[in-house]
């Protein structure tokens, strides 16, 4: 029998990142090396994948702040063009100007509008799905589609039919 000391592995609080060692002394108790250093890899192992997680978490929450300011900044250029045109006299409240070609250059909005005017209207996937039609290899499109569809439904610049737990969109 041996007196040992050994270290348990880092206990992260759930409200801070704060690192806490903790020592337990084990008294006489016939353990050998062996199984102590197996314990102690097993522990550094479980906390490496809890790290590992971590890291996807921070990385997948990245890429929706990205999208989500991206849509925003979308949101803010047709909220200028669109304050412009009416205080010009150009456009009701509820209007909306609508290419009359599709451009990589258009904003979100006018993508979105030129795609439910074609289409005599849709759902978020028959949007997408057209879009990515005329823009092979766009990205985040679900999400942008889902947001600037709810927006400009909100706006009044879209009408809508509830079809189960999904909206149609038309104009």
């Amino acid at each position: 029998m041996e007196l040992f000391y050994f270290y348990l592995c880092s206990v992260v609080s759930a409200k801070e990142l704060k690192l806490n060692t903790h020592i337990i002394m084990a008294q006489e108790i016939d353990v050998s090396d062996e199984q102590i250093i197996k314990s102690l890899k097993r522990k550094e192992h479980e906390h490496l994948s809890a790290i590992n997680k971590a890291k996807q978490t921070i990385v997948q929450s990245e890429r929706t702040l990205k999208v989500i300011r991206d849509a925003l900044a979308g949101y803010k250029k047709l909220g200028e063009t669109t304050s412009a045109s009416l205080m010009n006299g150009e456009i009701s409240s509820k209007s909306f100007e609508i290419p009359r070609e599709y451009s990589k250059n258009l904003t979100w909005a006018q993508k979105i509008m030129f795609v439910i005017q074609k289409k005599k209207g849709g759902f978020v996937g028959d949007v997408v799905a057209e879009l990515e039609k005329l823009e092979p290899g766009i990205k985040r499109a679900k999400q942008a589609v889902t947001f600037y569809c709810s927006s400009l439904k909100s706006e009044g610049y879209l009408k809508f039919e509830k079809v189960g737990i999904k909206y149609r969109y038309y104009m």
